[in-house]
C-alpha cells in the first residue's frame, strides 16, 4: 500500500515502503510556484535503480578515463619506442657512413702509396738510364780525349814516313 505525502523539495522519505511526491516547480519572476502536487512520483526501488545506474555510469566513466589514461600511456610509450628506434637507426647510419669514409680513406691512401711506389720505381729507372748514358758519354769522351792526345803527341805522317825510310835505308846500309 502506497502512502502519498507531500514533501518539501530535497527531502527524503522517512519509510522505505512509502512513495514520495515531489512538487514540480517552475520559476515565475521572483518566486517559485508549485504546479501540481502529484506531478512526479518516484518509488524507492526506482530511486535505488537510478542510483545504481548512476553509480554504474560513474564506474563506466572512471573505466573510460582509466582506459584513456592507459591509451595515452601506450601512445607515449609508442612515441618513445619510435624515437629510440629512430635514434638507433641514425646512429647505425652514422657508423656505416664513418666506416665507409674510413674504407674510402684507406683505399685512397693505398692508391696513393701504390702510385708513389710506381713513381719512385720510374724515377729510379730514369736515374739508372741517365747514369748509363752518362757513363757512355764519359767513355766516348775518354776515347775522344785519347784519340786527341794520340794525335797531338804523334809526329806528323810525313815525318813518320821519312823516319821509316831513313830507318830502312840505315838497315840496308848496314
Amino acid at each position: 500500500m502506497s502512502i502519498e505525502q507531500e514533501a518539501p523539495f530535497n527531502s527524503r522519505p522517512s519509510s522505505s515502503n512509502s512513495s514520495v511526491v515531489f512538487r514540480s516547480i517552475k520559476p515565475t519572476g521572483d518566486r517559485l510556484e508549485g504546479i501540481s502536487s502529484k506531478s512526479r512520483c518516484i518509488s524507492p526501488a526506482a530511486a535505488a535503480a537510478a542510483a545504481a545506474a548512476a553509480a554504474a555510469a560513474a564506474a563506466v566513466v572512471r573505466a573510460a578515463a582509466a582506459a584513456a589514461g592507459e591509451a595515452a600511456a601506450v601512445v607515449v610509450a609508442a612515441e618513445a619506442a619510435t624515437f629510440f628506434v629512430t635514434q638507433t637507426k641514425q646512429q647505425q647510419q652514422q657508423q656505416q657512413q664513418q666506416q665507409q669514409q674510413q674504407q674510402q680513406q684507406q683505399q685512397q691512401q693505398h692508391h696513393q702509396a701504390t702510385a708513389a711506389i710506381a713513381a719512385a720505381a720510374i724515377a729510379a729507372a730514369a736515374i739508372a738510364a741517365a747514369a748509363r748514358a752518362a757513363a757512355a758519354a764519359a767513355a766516348a769522351a775518354a776515347a775522344a780525349a785519347m784519340t786527341l792526345a794520340a794525335a797531338v803527341t804523334a809526329p806528323p805522317l810525313q815525318q813518320q814516313q821519312q823516319q821509316q825510310q831513313q830507318q830502312q835505308q840505315q838497315q840496308q846500309q848496314q
